[in-house]
């Protein structure tokens, strides 16, 4: 498989490994953790002084390449609709190291959703799909790059769907031909979420158990056994390989795609119908027990409903 690009923190192991002198060592997913945490406090600030930043968050930049997706039968808790497949990604694509943040939201849309209320460096919840699409179109609009999405409406009642020239009817294109920012596909997440590994959880193989607490989850993930029942501040918990947090959990995402079952998926650019009765959700969150942190797992929703536990994080396809 192709690696991706250098993340932050990829380039952070880089530079300390060229150090000429012994250093003690550094919890460098903490630190950039922590980095991330100051980054929302800024953007806040920004947006109640009207001063919006170019872009919101930090985006890692990951190769087109191939993985497989879906789980073995040997894994533990696996569901049936997982059956594995190997996908091939054609194009390079951004995505967002963690999830939007209060921050984050409130400084492009101008409201905070009722209820997400954990603090400017916590992840955005209680956002219908629209919303998080409406958001996207936000942020392209703000860089001067294509809108991915056609939405009417306004505030907490916007209705969102991908755009004429992105939904498969018009030429051919899909939602991977628009350069502007939008909700990730469900294979494009879960490439992601492996980061190139192969384990139930991108830290490695569940202890056994579908519930309760397992110490890899504990490492990597906010939920029901760490969280104490409320998401937490972005970045708090170990990243992937390609320096991405929070994919395991603290709060489960929206996906672009709809719903659709593995038997009928393309394997190459794969993507759910977008006029789906249900979205796909991924990730778990600080209320899932761990067999919902894996990366296969999969969940669907409605568009547009709303729940304390779930956010999103955006990407956008790059031509190199």
């Amino acid at each position: 498989m192709i690696p991706p690009m250098r993340s932050p923190l990829a380039l952070l192991v880089l530079l300390a490994g060229c150090s000429g002198s012994p250093q003690a060592p550094r919890d460098l997913g903490r630190e950039l953790g922590a980095d991330l945490a100051r980054d929302a406090a800024r953007d806040l600030a920004r947006a109640e002084r009207g001063d919006l930043p170019p872009v919101v968050g930090r985006f890692a930049l990951l190769k087109a390449g191939s993985f497989q997706m879906g789980s073995p039968e040997t894994e533990s808790c696996r569901e049936p609709g997982e059956t594995p497949r190997q996908v091939m990604l054609t194009r390079p694509f951004e995505i967002h190291e963690s999830e939007v943040t209060e921050a984050d939201f409130l400084e492009r849309m101008g409201y905070r959703p009722e209820g997400s209320a954990c603090g400017p460096a916590c992840p955005v919840r209680n956002v219908s799909w629209h919303e998080a699409a409406a958001f996207a179109n936000a942020l392209s609009a703000s860089t001067n790059r294509p809108l991915c999405y056609t939405c009417t409406g306004s505030l907490s009642q916007v209705s969102c769907a991908a755009g004429p020239g992105y939904s498969g009817t018009e030429l051919g294109k899909t939602i991977y031909d628009c350069l502007g920012y939008r909700l990730p596909t469900e294979a494009e997440w879960e490439y992601a979420y492996r980061a190139g590994s192969t384990t139930a959880l991108y830290g490695g193989s569940l202890a056994g158990s579908c519930s309760g607490v397992d110490p890899v989850a504990d490492v990597i993930a906010w939920y029901k056994h760490s969280a104490g029942g409320e998401a937490h501040t972005v970045g708090g918990k170990q990243p992937n390989a390609w320096g991405l947090h929070d994919l395991a959990g603290n709060v489960s995402e929206w996906m672009h795609d709809g719903y659709l079952a593995y038997g009928i998926f393309a394997t190459q650019d794969p993507l759910g119908p977008s006029d789906a009765q249900q979205k796909v959700v991924r990730g778990g969150s600080y209320e899932s027990e761990v067999a919902a942190l894996r990366a296969a797992a999969r969940a669907s929703d409605t568009p547009g409903s709303r729940w304390s536990e779930r956010g999103f994080r955006l990407v956008r396809t790059r031509l190199w």
